[in-house]
């Protein structure tokens, strides 16, 4: 599709704000501000090793004062001196209770810390990963060119090599790891620290089930052919399966009671399903399940025909086959295919308008009561909601529903003009930006904000149609997060280097700062407390930033206001 957009994002930001907006009839948000993390002096940051806990109230991050003098800070706490920090450390575990790094004394010697307790006598390690609860971690190490795998700070048998790639996961449930090892020139599965009884050449695609009780995965069978083919076969909960030519990705099922995946035999494709083959085709797509489980679908094509076969009902013929989607009740479906050169895009098999450039975007609902897609031609472009289409732009972005289903917004560009408009519920704005950016309804879809600029220098916030701190001159915004009752709308301004503010339903709050890390999120503690982290100026100090909102801003536009 033909986009001009202009993409607001915040950088590795350098610092905060200036002027300061003083409403005499309301009352300023109440701002406390914590160190949690100030840099030694001598040391510099590590931009990329910067990580903030879930919790947005933790920092961690690699720092060094030369090529060879490296450190972990988490919060106020500083490592011990080391050669140097493996890259993309350190980490924290989903629940913010632990942060762990690998480091290296010299070139030789290697330590992984889990909390400040130091695992040492180990020359390499790599691939680190919590559960998902935090309670249980897992590594590739290495002593005397033997790997191993430590859990929980305990190593378990030595191989040859252990295979991560595709191969290192935790069970949903945080109880069960499988891995694959390297033993006398095969290969083979590790699961809950016991080794599978059978070896492959290669082992790929280890899985788990969602509900943690199965696994699954590939292997390719040693010594299988004389003509020096390879064969594969699963194996699924340590049970052997049929030998294909090939296998591609294995399927869970959300309910976890199904396992599906493609494969070649014969020069054919087939789709096994539950260990099941269906019949053999030219070339075959992979399986989909809808989210409840209980649908099934994939695509076939035989003699350069298409199909969809969704629970044993057959769906074409079609030229081409791009994307099939079930909707989020599991009620739906939708297709989109190429016949004699056109696109078009089936709902419930009702065929929609034909375009002869392309169809993206597609989108259910939240409640999988309406849809929405983006049709495009040679000259321009029409967004087509519940089977209707819209009139033809130039251009159109991304649309977006409301929570509650009810709303549908997306930016647009008129044949002839260079600005783009804002379209709500098929209504034109009558306000034209240079650029708009990502479109944000509140939880309760009674409001909408998005960021866009009106030139290259300055940018704005859009609430409900209403421009903030229009009198301002801000350079970049941050994304806007919306209260959980959808009363207030906050984001970052910045207004030039080191000039960084939090504004508050359009209130500029006084407290300047040196930045914040592209990406860092604001959470809400209750529906008038939020914080965050930020930079103080001077880039040495980072701080977490409690704001308390006085009831009296609470937002007093609506999403009527905003055309």
């Amino acid at each position: 599709m033909m986009k001009k957009t202009i993409f607001l994002t915040i950088l590795f930001m350098s610092i905060f704000m200036t002027s300061t907006i003083i409403y005499a009839d309301t009352l300023l948000p109440k701002v406390i501000e914590t160190t949690i993390g100030s840099i030694p002096e001598g040391y510099k940051i590590i931009p990329e090793s910067v990580k903030m806990s879930d919790d947005m109230r933790q920092i961690a991050f690699a720092a060094y004062s030369d090529s060879t003098h490296n450190i972990v800070q988490t919060n106020n706490y500083n490592s011990p001196v080391y050669y140097a920090v493996q890259p993309n450390m350190p980490i924290w575990d989903l629940y913010s209770t632990k942060c762990a790094y690998i480091a290296y004394k010299n070139k030789e010697s290697a330590v992984i810390a889990v909390n400040d307790k130091i695992i040492d006598n180990i020359d390499n390690a790599d691939n680190f990963i919590f559960n998902i609860f935090g309670s249980r971690y897992a590594c590739r190490a290495q002593k005397n060119d033997r790997q191993f795998v430590i859990v929980n700070g305990k190593p378990g048998k030595s191989y040859d090599g252990i295979l991560i790639k595709d191969n290192f996961y935790f069970s949903p449930d945080g109880e069960r790891l499988i891995y694959v090892a390297v033993k006398n020139n095969s290969c083979v599965a590790v699961v809950d620290g016991q080794e599978e009884p059978q070896a492959f050449t290669l082992i790929e695609n280890a899985r788990f089930s969602l509900d943690s009780t199965h696994y699954a995965y590939k292997g390719r069978i040693k010594g299988s052919t004389m003509s020096g083919k390879e064969k594969w076969c699963v194996v699924k909960d340590g049970q052997a399966g049929n030998i294909y030519d090939h296998i591609y990705d294995l399927i869970f099922s959300n309910d976890s009671k199904h396992l599906a995946y493609t494969a070649i035999k014969d020069r054919k494709m087939v789709l096994v399903f539950d260990g099941h083959e269906m019949a053999p085709h030219d070339r075959v797509g992979l399986p989909i399940f809808s989210f409840n489980a209980k649908a099934f679908a994939y695509a076939y094509a035989d003699k350069d025909k298409w199909y969809v076969l969704l629970n044993d009902k057959e769906m074409g013929p079609f030229d081409k086959i791009f994307k099939f989607n079930f909707s989020h009740d599991s009620k739906r479906n939708s297709l989109i295919a190429i016949n004699d050169d056109a696109w078009f895009c089936t709902v419930d098999g009702v065929k929609g308008p034909d375009f002869q450039k392309m169809i993206e975007s597609f989108k259910f609902s939240l409640d999988s009561s309406r849809y929405v897609y983006v049709g495009a031609d040679e000259t321009g472009a029409r967004v087509v909601t519940d089977g209707k289409r819209s009139q033809k732009y130039l251009a159109v972005g991304e649309p977006y529903f409301s929570p509650d289903s009810k709303h549908l917004v997306y930016r647009a560009l008129r044949p002839g003009e260079e600005s783009w408009i804002t379209v709500l519920d098929g209504k034109e704005s009558s306000i034209e930006y240079y650029g708009i950016g990502k479109y944000q309804f509140s939880p309760d879809s009674k409001h909408l904000a998005y960021p866009a600029t009106d030139s290259t220098e300055r940018s704005l916030m859009i609430v409900d149609g209403v421009e903030q701190c229009s009198d301002q001159n801000f350079k970049i915004l941050g994304d806007p997060t919306f209260s959980p009752d959808g009363n207030y709308i906050v984001y970052h301004a910045r207004a030039g280097d080191e000039k960084w503010h939090l504004i508050v339903n359009g209130q500029v709050l006084p407290e300047v700062y040196g930045g914040f890390y592209k990406g860092t999120p604001i959470l809400f503690d209750s529906p008038t407390q939020f914080h965050t982290i930020g930079i103080k100026p001077g880039g040495t100090e980072f701080v977490v930033i409690d704001v308390d909102i006085p009831e009296t801003l609470k937002l007093t536009s609506g999403l009527n206001n905003t055309l």
